[in-house]
């Protein structure tokens, strides 16, 4: 590489976004919606410009070539996910239904909904702030086709959800959850 800041935007353009997909327990989010949508728009960004700074660093001609089309061709994308990440980022609903706190845990019943051609849906997170700004959340439990619910505890490490009947085909349940 040539020197150190364009390895830096290489390294930067490869190693965010795959922070954000690695497929880790827990999920890092922003506390703030625009926060969160502003990294979505710098991944996107810093991988097209990761694609041209490598392109760049290909010596031979035809293959520099080659690199710098592929390099283009990925910066067109990028710019259209950056959009796209951007434009309909808050499309997807996320309401707090429910939340309980227990031994410095905090726990809490998401209500999603993805738009008019789906059904809601429920999410139990465990939740954790760092910093006041940054937040991790673990999925414990979902549903597909329900509204409403709540959480309580039974003892000490059980956590229960109470799903509210959906519609005539979705009756209600109880759902406990070992949290060890």
């Amino acid at each position: 590489m040539r020197g150190t800041g364009t390895s830096w935007i290489f390294f930067l353009g490869l190693a965010m976004p795959a922070l954000f997909l690695s497929g880790w327990p827990v999920d890092l989010y922003f506390k703030s919606s625009n926060a969160n949508t502003a990294a979505v728009v710098i991944s996107w960004l810093l991988i097209g410009l990761a694609m041209v700074v490598f392109a760049r660093m290909v010596r031979q001609g035809l293959w520099r070539g080659i690199a710098m089309t592929f390099a283009v061709l990925g910066v067109l994308v990028s710019l259209l996910m950056a959009f796209l990440g951007s434009a309909f980022s808050n499309a997807v609903g996320r309401d707090v239904v429910a939340s309980v706190n227990q031994g410095g845990s905090h726990f809490q019943l998401v209500r999603t909904n993805a738009g008019a051609t789906t059904d809601f849906g429920l999410v139990l997170e465990k939740t954790q702030t760092f910093f006041g700004v940054l937040e991790t959340r673990k999925r414990l439990w979902s549903r597909y086709h329900v509204y409403q619910g709540s959480l309580s505890f039974s003892g000490k490490d059980t956590l229960v959800v109470t799903v509210d009947p959906y519609g005539q085909e979705y009756p209600a349940d109880t759902v406990k959850i070992e949290l060890r």
